[in-house]
């Protein structure tokens, strides 16, 4: 109704209204992904409170791919880092890092994500993930399990 009569700032609001309780969290991600759409089209004044608003709800209804990307949209690339990486989104995370300046800055970040993914490939049991990636600390981790023909075969490639 609001948006059909032009008055944007009023639909934002109405849409900002609706909370997590009120709808499943797939209807929430598309109801929240059109408020962001009129701010970013219509109320560009209004757009960094609203993806504040709006980031923080899709990460609390595990929505952390739709968070990173409103918050890649406007720059808040530390947050749609911590989101991205959430989801597992390991390139769209390295991708954002590229946005960041200053450059140590943007280092630090890299070497989060890559901490982070090599946390996860380890809860995972993944080693060979971890030394396809040139990183040898996992061969270390087979040998100190004693998977000592996984490691010979890793060490081989």
């Amino acid at each position: 109704m609001w948006e059909e009569s032009r008055d944007y700032h009023k639909a934002i609001d109405r849409y900002l209204e609706i909370t997590e309780q009120m709808f499943p969290p797939e209807s929430l991600e598309e109801i929240w992904n059109n408020c962001f759409n009129l701010a970013m089209d219509y109320a560009k004044d209004r757009v960094q409170d609203v993806v504040l608003v709006l980031g923080q709800r899709m990460l609390k209804i595990n929505k952390f791919e739709a968070a990173a990307d409103i918050y890649d949209a406007v720059g808040y690339f530390e947050k749609a880092i911590d989101a991205y990486i959430q989801c597992q989104k390991w390139d769209r995370a390295f991708e954002c890092t590229q946005q960041v300046r200053p450059q140590e800055m943007q280092q630090m970040l890299v070497n989060k994500i890559q901490e982070q993914k090599k946390s996860m490939l380890i809860q995972g049991g993944k080693f060979n993930k971890i030394v396809e990636s040139g990183d040898m600390s996992g061969l270390e981790m087979l040998s100190q399990r004693g998977q000592w023909e996984e490691c010979l075969s890793l060490a081989e490639k």
